[in-house]
């Protein structure tokens, strides 16, 4: 079982997968002072990203028809590979909505399952990232895909 604890903007979540990264159980945690310190960003990550090929588990998840679309696309972005903005907004066949993918990917509400940060600029730069530059930074150098 791996307990992944994280806070989006509608509140603090625990969720819980087994041994086959199936969600087990998504809680929304009434008292954000419950993620214990012991949950830290590296400690999430390493538990998250020691089986490098993952299924994204059914979450019913609340937004816009293209929202869903680009949260789905990404979401099949393989470990250790990017795409680019275009390249996601091509694939869902919106190819002149490169801004509007770059808000979805700002709005995603669960950013450790939808992995954002695997979107990248099409001029092979790192492109934005809701939590900060060097997180995404951290995140691609840990999956081996900086440097596209």
């Amino acid at each position: 079982m791996v307990r992944i604890n994280f806070k989006n903007n509608w509140g603090s979540f625990r969720a819980t997968y087994d041994s086959f990264s199936n969600l087990v159980e998504l809680k929304k945690i009434k008292n954000s002072s419950a993620i214990r310190e012991e949950h830290k960003l590296g400690s999430i990550l390493d538990a998250f990203y020691e089986q490098k090929n993952y299924c994204l588990p059914e979450i019913k998840l609340i937004g816009t028809d293209f929202q869903k679309k680009v949260w789905s696309t990404i979401a099949r972005i393989p470990h250790g590979k990017t795409m680019t903005y275009q390249e996601i907004a091509n694939a869902i066949n919106h190819p002149k909505a490169v801004r509007a993918v770059g808000t979805a990917c700002k709005t995603n509400p669960i950013p450790f399952l939808i992995p954002c940060h695997r979107v990248v600029s099409t001029n092979n730069g790192i492109g934005n990232y809701f939590y900060g530059i060097g997180l995404k930074k951290l995140l691609l150098q840990k999956e081996g895909s900086l440097g596209r």
